[in-house]
């Protein structure tokens, strides 16, 4: 090993995202098991109709499980950032 080389540290996913994601816990989480989902799969090169179809399907799915609320802009504008976060990294359209 050559004696400037710095030591692999172990990865900690805890520390990772504490790092990258330090609000609204509870809620990430929700999400990742909302992104496990079948219809949250990507899907490429669909035709319009059907990328219409998906997103209203996505939507409702997200609905359902409740992982965001139209009052959280008024008691939690933070649930709304990571909700925005979280669903970009589910679908980028």
């Amino acid at each position: 090993m050559n004696k400037d080389a710095q030591p692999i540290l172990p990865f900690n996913k805890d520390d990772y995202l504490q790092t990258l994601e330090p609000d609204n816990k509870e809620s990430r989480d929700s999400w990742r098991e909302l992104s496990k989902n079948e219809i949250m799969r990507p899907v490429y090169d669909m035709p319009l109709d059907y990328s219409r179809e998906l997103a209203y399907k996505r939507l409702k799915v997200i609905s359902d499980a409740k992982v965001l609320s139209i009052y959280d802009f008024g008691t939690n504008p933070g649930r709304v950032f990571a909700a925005h976060e979280m669903s970009g990294m589910i679908d980028s359209s």
